[in-house]
């Protein structure tokens, strides 16, 4: 059974929502920026005591709560070794596609789509070509 965490005060969510490497707070939930779990990660992995990154990246260890900061690199290993990236805010399981079973980033996604538009515009040009050929009784012209 999970433990519940203290609720965050209306103060102490007015300062942790002035961090910079807040994503988003509720009474229950403090959310981070891709950012800070990647600084977060970086400094873990080299031997950063958990409760010194909260404080280095400006969070105060009594308001985040022991249970919360001590949550964060479980959390993040879970990302790093299913190959995830980083996101801003929950980075649970994702959504999944039918090719990978994992979500994809939107910079895959993007590059995805420019493909696609590439290979649409390969075929528009081999079209143009064909029909510029029919038009000049099949002899292309050379420039």
């Amino acid at each position: 059974m999970k433990r519940n965490r203290r609720l965050f005060s209306a103060y102490e969510m007015e300062l942790l929502a002035r961090n910079p490497y807040t994503y988003r707070v509720r009474a229950r939930q403090l959310l981070f920026t891709a950012e800070f779990k990647r600084r977060f990660w970086e400094q873990y992995e080299r031997g950063g005591d958990v409760q010194q990154i909260f404080e280095n990246m400006g969070y105060d260890p009594l308001v985040v709560g022991y249970t919360r900061m001590h949550s964060v690199p479980q959390n993040l290993r879970k990302v790093v070794e299913t190959g995830r990236a980083f996101t801003d805010g929950y980075s649970g399981r994702g959504k999944k596609s039918s090719e990978s079973g994992l979500h994809k980033s939107r910079l895959e996604q993007k590059a995805e789509e420019m493909q696609h538009e590439i290979a649409h515009l390969r075929q528009h040009v081999e079209f143009l070509k064909k029909i510029t050929d029919a038009g000049n009784g099949g002899k292309r012209s050379r420039q």
